[in-house]
């Protein structure tokens, strides 16, 4: 569980990046 917790939350950062990106 706290492994896909970790890629979870891995995923969800990578995402708020490419908003960030996407965004510029």
């Amino acid at each position: 569980i706290l492994v896909e917790y970790k890629n979870v939350k891995a995923i969800a950062n990578a995402l708020d990046r490419l908003k960030k990106i996407m965004n510029h």
